[in-house]
């Protein structure tokens, strides 16, 4: 019997690779003045990247922005430090690798707020 595993289903596109090495760049960009998706320009200064590597990144944020409260990723400052946290969140809901399980979970659980206090200590 085998053991389940903690890959979340993910369906990569031509341009997920792409997407996803952006979304590492940029998360070494936070904090940065402007938006998530500022960041992003910033991973890709010369603008070779893909147009649908492109969407795919702020789609990807915009996500990650979602389990924040935000609607999109422009609604977000890449000067704040959890920005790099929603960065975080994109790159899993991309890869659904394990080893950017740790990661993600980190932002869900700030995203959650505080933890309750036990009971009893």
């Amino acid at each position: 019997m085998s053991l389940p595993t903690t890959r979340l289903s993910v369906a990569p596109t031509p341009h997920t690779a792409a997407a996803v090495r952006a979304l590492r760049s940029a998360r070494r960009q936070v904090p940065c003045a402007g938006s998530l998706c500022a960041a992003v320009d910033r991973a890709d200064p010369a603008g070779a990247m893909p147009a649908a590597a492109y969407s795919e990144c702020i789609a990807a944020l915009d996500v990650g922005a979602r389990v924040f409260g935000y609607d999109a990723a422009t609604e977000i400052g890449a000067h704040c430090d959890d920005a790099a946290l929603v960065i975080d969140v994109a790159v899993y809901h991309l890869t659904g690798a394990a080893g950017d399980i740790p990661a993600a979970l980190n932002a869900f659980r700030r995203a959650a707020g505080p933890l309750l206090e036990p009971t009893r200590h």
